[in-house]
């Protein structure tokens, strides 16, 4: 995914899958899903075309996904 920085540094999406019948706060750490650029990532809200925010790689994203739904992020390299 774009950008792709000349150091190896990614950007990222992210699915937050719900396959349950009712809505559900759900959370992830960047570290955890191998997000570990020291500056950081800005995330938007692909559906909503809403910056999130910025986050660091020891910071948790949570958010709520409606039932059988999906919350859809693209997490973007900082330089």
């Amino acid at each position: 995914m774009t950008p792709v920085y000349n150091n190896n540094t990614f950007s990222y999406a992210i699915a937050l899958l719900n396959r349950g019948y009712s809505a559900q706060m759900t959370s992830f750490v960047f570290n955890n899903l191998g997000l570990n650029n020291p500056k950081g990532y800005m995330v938007m809200d692909l559906w909503a075309s809403q910056i999130k925010g910025t986050f660091k790689p020891s910071d948790t994203y949570t958010a709520s996904v409606n039932a059988t739904g999906v919350h859809f992020i693209k997490a973007i390299a900082l330089q």
